[in-house]
């Protein structure tokens, strides 16, 4: 029984392991910075496997008297936000944030790659220097969704999610 427990615990720990997945690059040379300034770049993403207009499309049919664009524009999209209120919460501790300011010397470009309707989402992610385009690291993250709530409360657990993972894995990996 016991080994039983061990495999589950073992299996469960590879599978949060891969959540995070260094494309290419270290954290390495951000050791001692102390500010990031953070983009989201919503050009690549799909929702539910669908392009924008085609989920805008289905959602719309499915709530007639809803204003579908307006919901992933003032609803869907602002729960990005809270990636990075969740971070902070944790790489404030560390002395370090994200902040919206362009003025910083490193950039972290969020790219939503898929949500689903749930929340659970894949984004890819660069620090990039903010004069620049190459990345000095580039990762995936793939946060988890929630259970229950709108679909704006269900992609604002999405985003938490991947904030705790991003935080995460930036400190464990800028030492």
């Amino acid at each position: 029984m016991k080994t039983f427990f061990l495999t589950i615990i073992m299996v469960a720990a590879s599978f949060s392991a891969n959540a995070q997945q260094i494309i290419s690059g270290s954290f390495s040379a951000l050791r001692d910075v102390k500010a990031i300034n953070v983009e989201v770049d919503w050009s690549v993403v799909s929702i539910a496997g669908m392009t924008v207009p085609d989920w805008i499309n289905l959602r719309q049919a499915e709530q007639m008297e809803y204003d579908a664009q307006k919901e992933y524009e003032t609803e869907l999209k602002p729960a990005a936000n809270e990636f990075v209120k969740t971070a902070n919460e944790r790489l404030m501790k560390q002395n370090c944030y994200l902040t919206k300011d362009a003025s910083k010397e490193f950039t972290l470009v969020i790219r939503p790659r898929n949500i689903d309707r749930k929340g659970y989402q894949t984004l890819d992610c660069a620090i990039v220097k903010t004069a620049g385009s190459e990345p000095v690291v580039a990762f995936t993250i793939e946060g988890n969704g929630g259970r229950f709530g709108s679909m704006a409360n269900l992609w604002g657990d999405g985003f938490k999610s991947s904030g705790k993972k991003f935080a995460k894995l930036f400190l464990s990996k800028r030492k």
